[in-house]
């Protein structure tokens, strides 16, 4: 639902945790959509996230799982 922002904004490219099969066609010709997978977007900043949470909720918990839910062959 960001893609029309960034294009707008002039942007030649768009990194995205998920996108949709007609986000890829609809903009194909107008921008560069790198989907890199959820997790994968995400797992790099997980501690700095963690730290931050644990300043304002001293009881906020962390899963200890640490990989994708995605098995791929």
């Amino acid at each position: 639902f960001l893609i029309p922002d960034a294009l707008r904004k002039g942007a030649d490219a768009f990194v995205v945790g998920e996108a949709h099969y007609h986000d890829f066609v609809d903009y194909q010709d107008r921008i560069f959509l790198l989907e890199v997978g959820h997790y994968e977007s995400e797992c790099c900043i997980k501690s700095e996230l963690v730290a931050k949470l644990n300043e304002k909720f001293c009881t906020f918990a962390v899963s200890e799982k640490d990989r994708s839910p995605y098995f791929y062959l």
